[in-house]
């Protein structure tokens, strides 16, 4: 599925310190990577949410 670019909304989230940390000082991307895995998740969920409905 290809990804599509939508307007972006700003929201604030929680994150472990260590984590938050890591990621800067190696240069991530935090709302990048943040966006793919919910798009991710929002897909598997969709995704059970199918196979339920039509087993």
């Amino acid at each position: 599925m290809p990804h599509r670019t939508t307007e972006k909304q700003r929201t604030n989230i929680t994150l472990s310190a260590d984590n938050l940390a890591a990621a800067r000082e190696l240069g991530l991307n935090v709302s990048a990577i943040s966006d793919a895995a919910l798009a991710e998740a929002v897909r598997a969920a969709k995704a059970e949410a199918w196979t339920r409905e039509n087993a």
